[in-house]
């Protein structure tokens, strides 16, 4: 199967747990040709909202100039891991500093530990001083798979640097 048919698949298509469970298929944009990514960027523009981090998500690994203007509409009236995937899609795009604070408060203010797994991963794809140390933070949390993921995801950041 082609890397766009997929993309309908697993980004247009309606979400069920098995589609989603091993995270958004990002891949699928480096298998595609360049008229493929436009007509895909294009379908993520149409769909992205708050109600879905996937097309966010996406938009940010292809670093869509065309999304910076709903990204930033959108990133207000998130929150949580929404947040900071917001923030982390924009911060992709165009490296605005007050991004990070952003992804930063919206963790500190986080109190459930699933969110807050999912949180530490993309703070780690920033990649910038201070969200290693918000990650080092969580390295003594008190509920294991927060601290686990923390574990997890400051490796991931400290590979990616090498």
């Amino acid at each position: 199967m082609k890397a766009y048919q997929k993309f309908v698949i697993y980004f247009l298509d309606a979400p069920t747990w098995e589609k989603r469970k091993d995270g958004p298929p990002l891949e699928l944009f480096d298998r595609m040709t360049a008229e493929e990514r436009q007509v895909a960027e294009e379908e993520l523009l149409r769909i992205v909202s708050l109600r879905d981090n996937w097309p966010v998500m996406a938009l940010g690994y292809l670093r869509s100039h065309k999304a910076k203007d709903v990204l930033y509409e959108i990133l207000p009236g998130a929150e949580g891991e929404m947040k900071v995937d917001i923030a982390l899609a924009l911060w992709r795009i165009g490296r605005d500093e007050k991004l990070v604070d952003i992804a930063l408060n919206a963790s500190r203010k986080e109190e459930s530990p699933f969110q807050l797994i999912n949180m530490l991963y993309s703070l780690a794809q920033f990649g910038v001083p201070e969200t290693e140390e918000r990650i080092e933070q969580l390295l003594n949390h008190e509920d294991d798979l927060v601290s686990y993921n923390a574990k997890q995801a400051l490796h991931q950041l400290r590979k990616k640097r090498k």
